[in-house]
Formats: C-alpha cells, structure tokens, sequence
C-alpha cells in the first residue's frame, strides 16, 4: 500500500526545519542551477523523485542508505581530483581544481588579493585549499559545502544539491517522526469517532450492566430515543477493560506502518519495543510497557461492540488475532514481534483511508484525555463545514451530540464541565476551536479555518 500524494502540511513543516547552509544555498544559486522557485517545491521534488510513493520507517532505511553510498562516493571522487588534478595539470590550466584561484590571482589588483587572501602567494593559497577539501571530506559535511565544489558540472551541482537535500530531510523524519512519514499524523478510523466506544477521563472502566453471558451493556435513554452499545468481553477480575486514548494511540501506530502488501494479508508485524517508544517516548522502555501493550492488543481482540441508535446498529471488533513472532524480525529480540490481523471493518476503513488525521504535534499538545477524544470529532466537523463552503466556519451542537460519540461517565451536569474546560484548552492553545458559547445543554462552535495546505491534504486530494 503506497500514497499517491504525500502531505502538503508536512512539506510545509519541513521546510521549517531545513538546514540554514542549504536554504542559503538555494537562495544564492537558484538562478545558476535552475533549482525549484520556492524551498516547498524543492522538498516536494525530493520526495517525488526519491521517495516515489513510500512512506514506512525500513523503506526510508534503505533510500537513505542508497544516497548515502552515492553521496560517499561524490565526495571521494571530489577528494580525489584535489589531491591528483591539482598536482597533474598546471594551475593555468582549466583542468587543475584549483584554477579559480588562478584567475583570481590573475584579474584582481594587488590590493584586493591581498584582502582576499591575507597576502599569501598564490602556493599557500592552493595549499590551504587542498587542506579544506581534506578536512572537508573527513567530517560529516553536505556536498555543496566541498571547498571545490564549482568543479563539478552544472548538472552535477544540482543533482548533488537535492542529494543534500534528501539527507537532511531523511535526519529530520527519523528525529521527528520516528523514520516513519505517516506518523506527522495521528490517524484514527472515522466509525471510532461515531461511537462511544472511548473513554475520556484515562480510565478503562465504563458504567456498566452485566449479564450472564458476559455481556456489558451501556444503555443511555433521552428524549430523540435509546441508544445502546454492549461489550461482549469478559475480564478474570469482573470488570470491562474498554477503550481509552492510549489504545487508539497504539491503534494509530499499527495503522502508520502498514506495508504494500496490506490488500493482501490485512495484517501488519512490528515491534513491540517501537510501539512502546512511540507512547512513552523513552528509549528505556520496561517490560511492563510491553506487558500493557500485549493486553491492550489482545483486548482490542476479545472486545466485540454492538451499537444500536434509532434505526442504525454497528456490531464490530478491531483485529481478528494476535501473534507472537518466535523468529528474529530485521535483528529485533525473539518474542517481541507481533503480527496483527485487522477486522474487516478496520480494514476497509484503512484501504479506503476513511480516517481522520489530527496533527501529531498538536495532538501532543492537548493535555486533556477528553479534549485528545474530541479532537478527531471537531476536526471531522470542521473539513465538513469547509467542505459546504460555509462562510463562517460554525456550528451549533446539544449535549447528546457528543454523548452519542464519547463513552463518558454518568453525569451530565459534570461531563458539561469537562466539555468546557476542553474546548477552552483548544481555544487557548490555537488548535481547530477559534472560539465557543455554551448556553445550557447548546454548544456553540466557531471553528479556526483551515489553512491552504490543510485543504490540500483534506479536502482537494480527497476529492
């Protein structure tokens, strides 16, 4: 499985985090080289040209160690020319890498080689050169900064620029994104977001009704009519282990790393160790990380919902099974590999990508376990009013809205609470809320417009 496009957004954030000494350098030789007009359609063109449609953390691997090569192997040819052209051919000569300097003796006055150059004759020059290019190629250094780089041809110093480029991207990913491209985003299937399913407060319990079969039922009535949403598992102590954020954390891991062959198999190996660095952030990860992860997985397995509004019902599971690779997975620790089946639910969703995508870096700003819960619902309801071509970006909502999309506890009067103090923590911080009322049960909406970008990945590549 490939993406045809890869995120204007995430180009963008790119852009903001190139090298200083290869923005400057665009800007100096854009017109020389005829590079890109603008840095987003230079990082666009990378992308195109050398990541042609691959996303996972092992295929930036292995791109990244092919340009490696070919950049290790520009630098030594470079290298090599100061060290036996400079010495083969004369300096008057075109040949000799040196021969700019030449020229320079040649054309300048006396007073402005010795400003230049400090008076040294033109032998130290060269020789100080030739040390520069040494010390050049013994550091961890880009192409374009080769003390001689004007020897090679023009389409040479375009070509080595985009490498550069490349290289610097592919550094930017895997410190911010992990080496894996789909992780800019934090992606959740969009039916989790129709149903109660989630936990707001970071507990894994809900208010429930037992049955003898082991069946949980959450039952809430209201004037529009019931709804109903029944969880077929059962735990050894009696109690219900439903959904909360971090399992649609490890949801949104799981779904970032499908591979090509996903149409096929409908299943995704990985790491049990990369999984639980992408929720805890540490490379120190414990074995009780790992052990929370393999009973959040194998409980996103067991955990069968039923969900029933009016004339509607939805009766779904997440994953279909759960093993554990005995074999060694790209040198990984035996045992700590995982392959994962999806369900078919959760597989058309992916296949037909019906997923909302939040910011990650957003999403890790958001402090609340109910405002991360929303945050997928607000962001649906804004690309759906841009998409109508409201003029005002607002909408008005009753306290049932959200209790039919959030598994809250009882207590209107208290999730009315946390309703506000959420969409107050999206206001203050700029994320989707530009601003809200709330009068009794209504929630008034004004929502923060969606950039050019944004409408590029949403809404323009959707459609």
């Amino acid at each position: 499985m490939t993406i045809e496009k890869y995120s204007s957004q995430m180009i963008d954030d790119l852009c903001n985090k190139i090298d200083n000494d290869l923005v400057e350098f665009w800007k100096n030789y854009r017109e020389e080289l005829d590079l890109h007009d603008t840095l987003f359609d230079c990082v666009n063109s990378v992308f195109e040209d050398f990541f042609q449609g691959k996303t996972g953390k092992e295929d930036l691997k292995e791109i990244q160690k092919s340009v490696a090569k070919v950049c290790d192997q520009k630098k030594r040819r470079l290298l090599k020319k100061a060290q036996t052209d400079g010495e083969k051919y004369e300096i008057s000569d075109k040949k000799n890498p040196f021969h700019r300097i030449y020229e320079e003796k040649e054309f300048l006055s006396a007073t402005q080689w010795k400003q230049l150059y400090d008076g040294k004759t033109i032998e130290e020059v060269v020789k100080a050169r030739l040390e520069a290019v040494e010390n050049w190629k013994s550091q961890k250094a880009y192409i374009v900064q080769c003390p001689i780089f004007e020897v090679l041809r023009k389409s040479g110093r375009r070509d080595a620029f985009y490498q550069d480029l490349f290289m610097n991207i592919a550094d930017i990913i895997n410190r911010d994104y992990d080496g894996n491209i789909r992780l800019f985003f934090v992606s959740s299937p969009d039916f989790l977001s129709q149903v109660p399913v989630i936990s707001p407060e970071g507990k894994r319990k809900i208010v429930t009704e037992m049955t003898e079969q082991g069946v949980y039922e959450y039952l809430v009535s209201n004037t529009e009519g019931n709804y109903q949403v029944r969880y077929i598992a059962q735990n050894e102590d009696g109690s219900l282990k439903t959904f909360d954020e971090r399992d649609r954390q490890i949801l949104n891991f799981i779904v970032s790393n499908v591979k090509e062959n996903f149409a096929q198999s409908k299943s995704v190996r990985f790491n049990m160790g990369d999984v639980a660095r992408y929720l805890y952030g540490s490379s120190r990860i414990s074995e009780q990380h790992v052990r929370d992860i393999e009973i959040r997985l194998k409980n996103m397995i067991s955990l069968q919902l039923e969900y029933r509004m009016d004339n509607r019902e939805m009766v779904f599971n997440l994953f279909q099974s759960y093993t554990a690779i005995k074999e060694d997975l790209e040198g990984k620790k035996k045992g700590s590999n995982v392959e994962i089946v999806f369900s078919d639910m959760l597989f058309e969703a992916v296949e037909q990508k019906a997923l909302i995508q939040v910011k990650t870096k957003e999403y890790n700003e958001l402090e609340m376990p109910l405002s991360k819960n929303i945050f997928y619902i607000l962001q649906k309801e804004r690309i759906s009013l841009t998409e109508q071509n409201s003029k005002k970006l607002s909408a008005e909502y009753d306290y049932l809205f959200f209790a039919r999309r959030i598994a809250f506890q009882k207590g209107q009067k208290k999730n009315m609470s946390l309703l506000k103090t959420s969409l107050e923590e999206f206001k203050s911080k700029g994320i989707v809320v530009k601003d809200y009322k709330i009068n009794k049960d209504k929630f008034y909406i004004e929502y923060v417009p969606l950039t050019e970008n944004e409408k590029a990945d949403w809404i323009e590549y959707k459609n």
